[in-house]
């Protein structure tokens, strides 16, 4: 993998829960990192409970951070595909490479 192939901009999100005046808990978004990446569609299931939906799973490849944050299962990834799609993924799964150059986010989108 070379840092070449990362050509696609995506945005690393994490949960950030504040109160609002009220005193309620409101959970909102937070970008933390934006980075060049590398998308890659694996593909999709269906799945039927009261109605039907699609799991799309997608790699995404990002240079390893040097400083800052590190990537979890509790955080999302957005990727702006064209102007007008955008597609938000949570991360199921976080791997180093061996050189730890690079880490591939495991990622599923529901599709409704």
């Amino acid at each position: 993998m070379t840092r070449k192939k990362l050509r696609h901009r995506v945005a690393l999100q994490h949960e950030n829960a504040t109160q609002d005046a009220a005193g309620q808990r409101v959970n909102s978004w937070v970008t933390y990192r934006d980075c060049f990446a590398l998308v890659s569609d694996l593909g999709s299931k269906e799945s039927s409970k009261d109605q039907t939906e699609a799991i799309a799973g997608t790699d995404v490849w990002i240079a390893y951070p040097r400083q800052g944050r590190f990537p979890s299962t509790q955080d999302r990834i957005v990727y702006r595909e064209t102007a007008k799609r955008t597609r938000t993924m949570n991360v199921g799964q976080v791997q180093v490479t061996d050189d730890r150059t690079h880490i591939k986010l495991n990622c599923s989108e529901v599709l409704t």
